[in-house]
């Protein structure tokens, strides 16, 4: 068989394969990890996030320092979610989106690359995003 036939028999073979999977029609554009530390001393900081499609990821208490992080996938064809999150802490209180891929999912902030990274940091002054741009912790919301 010569090369450019064999080459067409291995698409064909492949997109039929991709023709009976359940997943075809789901590419992925990018995956990504949204992740919020809470730097206020001494004080714990509960969160309670859901998405637009009413994704609920529960209620976390978590310490100084520490982390509440999840993944969040960006699909062809689907609506993508906007997340929000209720932050609790001493008196401090807010809603706040932390991630909206319309948004968020560029290179300015938390990158444009197959693979991005939102991340947070809950102080007493407000809710800090790395920007990309800056390569610092910029006050996106106050409380």
């Amino acid at each position: 068989m010569s090369h450019p036939k064999s080459y067409i028999l291995i698409l064909a073979l492949a997109l039929m394969a991709m023709h009976d999977s359940p997943v075809e029609s789901r590419i992925l554009l990018a995956q990504g990890v949204v992740s919020i530390v809470n730097y206020i001393p001494d004080t714990m900081l509960t969160i309670h996030c859901q998405s637009s499609s009413s994704k609920d990821l529960g209620t976390k208490s978590i310490p100084m320092t520490g982390e509440f992080a999840w993944d969040v996938s960006l699909v062809v064809g689907e609506k993508q979610g906007i997340y929000n999150c209720d932050l609790r802490a001493e008196g401090l209180h807010g809603r706040f989106s932390l991630f909206d891929a319309g948004r968020d999912w560029n290179r300015d902030r938390c990158g444009f690359l197959k693979n991005f990274v939102c991340a947070w940091r809950v102080r007493r002054e407000g809710i800090y995003l790395f920007e990309l741009k800056r390569k610092d912790y910029v006050l996106e919301y106050s409380w």
